[in-house]
């Protein structure tokens, strides 16, 4: 979000199939974070943004993911996944992305990357009408 405004969404099928929310997740973190780094750099280069020693936020509602992103860890039933994970932690350690925990009913950017019902809608309009 940038001035109370989403700057960038996307949402898009799979194109390979997950085989755990944790794998899905790292793959959402990774991607999302790829994308935030572009659009800081983009923010940098026409002079939005001139702190460069602040560390930006990337919300998820996995804490499997974000743990394993935090630790660079895998365990046996993970190990396929080491790729997702050591990029989640250089995102993190050399990027300036963390990763932070959010609970899914308050996950914004489920209301603009999959259907949701209208009481998560009920939910989720007034948390980000109070941030304008």
């Amino acid at each position: 979000m940038l001035c109370n405004g989403p700057v960038y969404w996307k949402t898009k099928g799979a194109a390979i199939a997950a085989t755990s929310s944790t794998e899905s997740e790292l793959v959402g973190m990774v991607k999302a974070g790829n994308e935030m780094i572009y659009l800081l750099n983009v923010m940098r280069a026409i002079g939005t943004i001139t702190d460069e020693k602040r560390d930006e936020v990337l919300f998820a509602d996995n804490t499997a993911a974000i743990t394993m992103a935090h630790s660079c860890a895998c365990s046996a039933r993970t190990k396929h996944l080491g790729l997702l994970v050591a990029k989640a932690h250089h995102l993190e350690t050399e990027e300036r992305i963390k990763f932070k925990y959010i609970e899914t009913k308050d996950q914004l950017a489920d209301i603009m990357t999959k259907p949701v019902s209208k009481g998560v809608m009920i939910h989720i309009l007034p948390l980000i009408l109070k941030t304008v």
